[in-house]
């Protein structure tokens, strides 16, 4: 009896032990490599959710601990379902620990939190935009307009249309899951990859044909 009883205690114990799979300790899965990683600083790392790519990232976040508890989070990333014009400077994110969503400032790279998941809306976007720390960290050659965020999008915009228009490539190339992967590869490279020459990369390809 005494051991049935003891046996017992434990049970109920264990019973009222708090639940440990809180959306902070639920352990998640990798996210593909297909979505874009930014880490704002040497800490913290984050996925943000693209336009192009925001089903791929809502899948994988329904997975997380905070999308879990949070599923009914709007994660749409189109200008039109957003009516605060303070949207326009920042991208949503989620940590890629716990999936917590955010949204990063497209100048100065501060997380905040995503206004969905507090109840001051999107006042605490536009205090930041407007207050002169933001102003601080975001380097003079992009205060000037010259290297801002919009013209590195375009600039980067004009160059892949010079590649596919020079190179003679299908418009269907941007769309190639190939392509996405190099992109993905590049950016999460902790150097700036070498492009190989032609040479190499003819080289390379007689190595596979010989080993297949």
């Amino acid at each position: 009896q005494s051991q049935s009883r003891s046996q017992y205690q434990s049970e109920s114990q264990f019973g009222s032990v708090p639940d440990l799979l809180s959306p902070q300790s639920h352990i998640i899965p990798l996210a593909p490599d297909t979505l874009t990683r930014i880490k704002p600083d040497r800490i913290n790392e984050f996925i943000i959710c693209t336009p192009e790519m925001t089903k791929e990232f809502v899948d994988w976040w329904l997975k997380t601990g905070y999308g879990r508890s949070k599923q009914n989070l709007n994660w749409d990333t189109s200008p039109t379902k957003r009516r605060a014009d303070c949207w326009k400077g920042f991208q949503q994110v989620a940590n890629t620990k716990d999936g917590k969503p955010g949204v990063m400032c497209k100048r100065c790279r501060t997380v905040l939190a995503h206004p969905a998941t507090n109840h001051t809306g999107t006042s605490t976007m536009q205090k930041h935009l407007d207050g002169p720390r933001c102003r601080q960290r975001v380097p003079k050659q992009a205060l000037q307009g010259t290297s801002s965020i919009h013209q590195l999008l375009s600039d980067a915009e004009q160059k892949l249309l010079d590649l596919i228009t020079i190179s003679h490539l299908l418009f269907l190339f941007i769309e190639h899951q190939e392509f996405h992967d190099l992109i993905s590869y590049a950016r999460l490279a902790p150097t700036l990859p070498n492009i190989p020459s032609r040479k190499v990369i003819r080289e390379r390809l007689r190595e596979f044909v010989k080993e297949s």
